[in-house]
């Protein structure tokens, strides 16, 4: 079975490829990051009219766990922009960064209009006659650059303005989140605080380089009527990292710390170095040695080595289509853990089918009880993506399965569950335009494991205007069978533009089949209601705030919070 799926990846590798066509357009990539998420399809990104964004604008995000995921552009602000999520039951969490490819062709100036100039035949009606003086005879101008000479460019003397020449520059965020929930029945209520920061130092010292630092500090409390309070703080350092090169002066790249690794992020976070190197062409390779920080809010360090090389292919500069991959060896206490080969096809042109295709091989030996020598497909992750005039269409396949190595990184599985237990995933999407303010989306997936399958359906409506002017309600019903719970349910929101900010209002219903029980307590109603109220700033501050009252059969919960971050 693995055998037949790494095949038909590398056949399906091989057709994309072979698909290419010569793009003339020019883009430009802009970074971006989520600055807020509600309970409805939209989220709000830290990136705006200033940057170049317009309406319309794909954008795709990169979660941690490696699938993609994209919304268009339905809103811009001066330094924000409102994005609707394709997949409504995907959207990123705030902090998650994400890409957008603006044509180079949008910040072109445009050809100024000639100016209109007076009738020949005299002054203009109302104008007062004015004697002009001219001078007579040829003008002589004194050049006060006395290194020009005659044939030389105008700029020919001006110096480039290189990396280490640059003043000091410090941009990024700070960020403070508060939730609260309080539960009625048994008086249960749960806190949580969160203060962090995401720094950037350009040139910190004189030698071109920039320095991150991304760092928060955690504060959880859950209060126990009956029983011990508990109670967690921690901090922790996701980058901490000095980074120097790859930059058109520069063709070499390093970066020593902690930090997400450059050249294949899907290697994880290193505790070491790496370097890469850009060609003319486009294309780099690089390597990287170090620790790999445990996966959890402790990150700690030391246990597990790795020693990684990755090369990376693109069709030309503009990066249409590009093939990465990756080699990863890691060592646990010293011995040999894990064999694990990344490669990942990218093709995004403009007006055209997009395809992302990534997949994770593992390499087993003698000593793997469970899988035995050979190769296994660990996971793969395989999307399709289509807009026209507003339409478009979106095909998913996500396969996974549990690797074989010495790490305790996670809760222990059993040898039989390292055999045998995988979980495949495709899913549908499409979306569609029916008048200028009605849009119907639909999206259907279906999902199959060792022991069961099922799937899920939904449909939804968004129109404009309908309650009030300039805002958008959502209608959405959903069914879905899972492995422990089928549900059923449905969903009204509600947003609307409001000065420097955007209402939410949400409403759904759930009633979910708990299998397992018995027919008295097997069904479970939930309602929940629904409201934020986000400001933006001019000056690149935000503040989101929301209520949100859970009521089920015979509880009800409560819960409130806040987010502001102040961006620069």
């Amino acid at each position: 079975m693995r055998a037949v799926q790494m095949l038909l990846l590398l056949v399906a590798t091989l057709l994309l490829g072979s698909a290419v066509l010569a793009q003339d357009e020019e883009f430009q990539v802009l970074n971006l990051r989520v600055s807020t998420s509600g309970r409805g399809a939209t989220l709000i990104v830290d990136r705006g009219k200033s940057d170049g964004l317009r309406p319309g604008d794909l954008v795709r995000f990169t979660p941690r766990g490696g699938r993609t995921v994209a919304g268009v552009v339905t809103r811009v602000e001066e330094r924000n922009a409102a994005v609707r999520m394709n997949d409504p039951n995907r959207i990123p969490p705030a902090g998650t960064r994400g890409e957008v490819r603006i044509p180079m062709s949008r910040f072109r100036s445009e050809t100024p209009a000639e100016a209109e100039t007076p009738a020949a035949s005299g002054p203009q009606e109302g104008a007062e006659p004015q004697d002009l003086e001219l001078p007579r005879g040829p003008v002589e101008f004194e050049n006060e650059d006395p290194d020009w000479t005659p044939g030389m460019s105008l700029l020919a003397e001006v110096g480039v303005l290189r990396p280490a020449d640059r003043a000091l520059l410090v941009t990024g965020r700070v960020y403070v989140t508060a939730d609260a929930t309080y539960a009625d029945q048994d008086g249960r209520s749960d806190t949580f605080l969160r203060v962090g920061t995401d720094l950037r130092y350009d040139n910190p010292f004189g030698r071109g380089g920039s320095l991150h630092v991304d760092a928060e500090l955690n504060e959880r409390s859950t209060n126990l009527p009956d029983q011990a309070d508990e109670g967690d703080g921690y901090g922790r350092i996701d980058r901490l990292s000095y980074a120097s090169g790859g930059t058109r002066f520069e063709r070499d790249r390093w970066e020593v710390g902690r930090f997400l690794q450059y050249g294949m992020p899907e290697f994880g976070e290193l505790d070491g170095y790496e370097w890469n190197r850009r060609f003319e062409d486009g294309t780099r390779v690089g390597v990287s040695v170090g620790y790999m920080p445990e996966p959890d809010a402790g990150h700690q360090t030391g246990e597990d080595f790795q020693l990684s090389a990755f090369y990376h292919w693109t069709l030309d500069t503009s990066e249409i289509l590009t093939v990465d991959t990756g080699f990863q060896k890691t060592l646990h206490n010293g011995n040999s853990d894990r064999d694990l080969w990344v490669s990942k096809l990218r093709y995004l042109p403009e007006d055209d089918w997009s395809y992302d295709v990534t997949t994770w091989v593992d390499f087993y030996g003698t000593h793997d009880r469970a899988k035995g020598s050979g190769v296994g497909l660990t996971r793969a992750i395989a999307s399709a993506h289509r807009s026209w005039d507003g339409n478009g269409l979106d095909v998913t396949y996500v396969h996974a399965e549990f690797p074989e190595f010495d790490r305790f990184e996670f809760l222990p599985v059993t040898l039989a569950q390292l055999a045998d237990d995988h979980d495949d995933r495709l899913s549908l999407s499409g979306w569609t335009w029916m008048t200028a303010g009605t849009r119907l989306d639909a999206r259907v997936g279906g999902w199959v494991d060792q022991d069961d399958k099922g799937g899920d359906v939904e449909l939804g409506m968004d129109v404009r205007d309908l309650l009030l002017a300039d805002s958008t309600t959502e209608f959405t019903v959903f069914v879905g069978q899972g492995k422990f719970v089928n549900q059923q349910g449905g969903r009204v929101s509600w947003e609307k533009p409001a000065k420097s900010g955007l209402w939410q209002v949400a409403y759904e219903y759930v009633l979910q089949d708990q299998k397992g029980f018995s027919e008295d307590v097997d069904d479970v109603q939930q309602h929940r209601v629904h409201l934020s109220r986000d400001w933006f700033g001019a000056t690149g501050w935000f503040l989101s705030t929301y209520a949100e009252i859970l009521f089920y059969d015979d509880e009800n919960a409560l819960s409130a919070g806040l987010h502001w971050q102040k961006s620069f």
